[in-house]
């Protein structure tokens, strides 16, 4: 249940974080590789913080919520929030720590899907007139759906998108991840959309390479 992270540029150890107690089932760095975040079999999540010089301190270990393995987690673009999702079926939002709040917080826990929740990614929204954030989740039976919160005050996350069969998965989907914006090589029909790049991979051993288009 140990994390040990590597520096690339000469394959030296740098350290040794323990954080769990059984199997870590995703590493996560925020986007300006400043917190690390993991989860795991445990069903406990742990952030570290990692300062200029290089040296990682523990800022949260605790329960996380959810009542079985949690799968997958990701950093939201701007890294104020993060999503956990697991077994349970069930994914939570948390606002990540800050000076004024060290301990991340939940902010929403959603209804049961109808599987479990295996693979998660916050989209990089360019523009956020229709949708403050967005995810994309996958299923433990190949099928993926985006989850958005609307831009109004008081609004709750909801279901944005279902994945067509045809381009869904037939089992365990183990990760999804999206492409740079600014890299995407396919722009979107429509000036009113806003295109990504998605990567997913399953278990029923396909890899696959999809343009999503949301209303901007």
């Amino acid at each position: 249940a140990y994390i040990r992270v590597w520096q690339t540029s000469d394959w030296t150890q740098r350290a040794v974080l323990i954080g769990h107690k059984s199997t870590v089932s995703r590493i996560a760095f925020s986007h300006n590789d400043r917190m690390l975040l993991s989860v795991s079999k445990d069903r406990q999540i742990s952030l570290f913080s990692l300062d200029e010089v290089g040296e990682f301190t523990m800022l949260f270990q605790g329960e996380s919520g959810h009542s079985r393995i949690i799968w997958d987690c990701s950093w939201s673009a701007d890294d104020s929030l993060f999503i956990t999702v697991s077994r349970d079926k069930k994914f939570r939002v948390w606002a990540a720590p800050t000076a004024a709040s060290p301990a991340p917080t939940t902010l929403f826990v959603s209804p049961s899907l109808p599987a479990p929740i295996t693979a998660a990614e916050f989209l990089p929204l360019l523009s956020r007139r229709t949708l403050r954030e967005a995810v994309v989740l996958g299923l433990e039976n190949g099928e993926m759906e985006v989850w958005g919160l609307g831009v109004d005050a008081g609004s709750e996350w909801r279901p944005v998108l279902q994945f067509p069969t045809s381009l869904a998965h037939d089992n365990f989907v183990r990760r999804i991840t999206c492409r740079d914006p600014a890299r995407t090589t396919q722009p979107p029909a429509e000036a009113a959309l806003q295109a990504f790049e998605l990567a997913t991979c399953s278990d029923d051993h396909s890899l696959r390479i999809l343009l999503l288009t949301l209303p901007m």
